[in-house]
């Protein structure tokens, strides 16, 4: 009884312990770095093992066979769990600095489009990092035979700011929000497309490329953007932590 009143101790603080690192790590997933996320889903993966192993072997069974079915089958949920889990507290965003294999993806995607447009780089007046993440993209554009408007990048007042990175395009007419259902049509350039394709290299976009081109996700349209030019708003959290 003492045997299995220990494991089932073992059990909850071990279940606990994993849901505290958790809900931690879930709240604090827009700060946490790339190490420190594995760190702690490492340490949620190992509570997680101890928790189902005492859950499952609460009796205390010593045969051999046995144990190595439970320890298994012990890892093989917890590893589940933790992959599912990490999916959604994984940094996303852009680095602040591109490695080399990144950004000669980028390069070779942009200078394979056949059409071109002058692009604006922005970012918020008071986002240091997210300007830094943009600040790259000059010279990764200039590389791929791109024009970048006055070569630097803008710093911007969204008159409706947005989270993460979104592209501008010019718009005939004016938006009506007190009609939110009621949009206005834009034309979808081969050189936004190319901008759109190369980007999502680098940042999660939809894997279909229909979807992708014409989603109003990361899409922002205004009248008093310029025509035949393709804005890049690198807004606060583009940065990866």
């Amino acid at each position: 009884m003492t045997r299995q009143s220990n494991r089932a101790r073992m059990a909850r603080a071990s279940t606990a312990g994993a849901g505290i690192m958790s809900i931690g790590a879930y709240v604090t997933q827009s700060h946490l770095s790339t190490g420190w996320t594995i760190v702690a889903l490492a340490s949620i993966w190992a509570c997680a093992v101890v928790a189902l192993w005492n859950v499952l072997d609460v009796t205390g069974d010593k045969r051999h066979a046995r144990r190595v079915v439970k320890g298994a089958l012990s890892v093989i949920l917890a590893t589940s769990a933790v992959v599912i889990f990490g999916r959604e507290v994984w940094p996303r965003g852009i680095p602040e600095k591109l490695n080399d294999a990144q950004r000669l993806k980028l390069v070779a995607s942009l200078k394979a489009s056949a059409r071109r447009e002058p692009i604006t780089l922005m970012c918020p007046p008071s986002s240091e990092r997210d300007c830094i993440v943009a600040g790259q993209f000059v010279s990764i554009f200039e590389e791929a035979g791109w024009q970048v408007n006055d070569e630097v990048v803008q710093r911007v007042f969204a008159g409706i700011p947005q989270s993460g990175l979104y592209f501008v395009l010019h718009v005939n007419g004016k938006h009506d929000f007190s009609r939110p259902e009621q949009g206005l049509w834009t034309g979808a350039s081969p050189a936004y497309i190319s901008v759109i394709d190369a980007f999502s290299q680098i940042v999660e976009m939809d894997p279909d490329p229909f979807k992708r081109w014409f989603s109003t996700d990361r899409l922002v349209t205004g009248e008093s953007f310029p025509a035949g030019q393709i804005g890049i708003y690198f807004g606060d959290g583009t940065a990866r932590p």
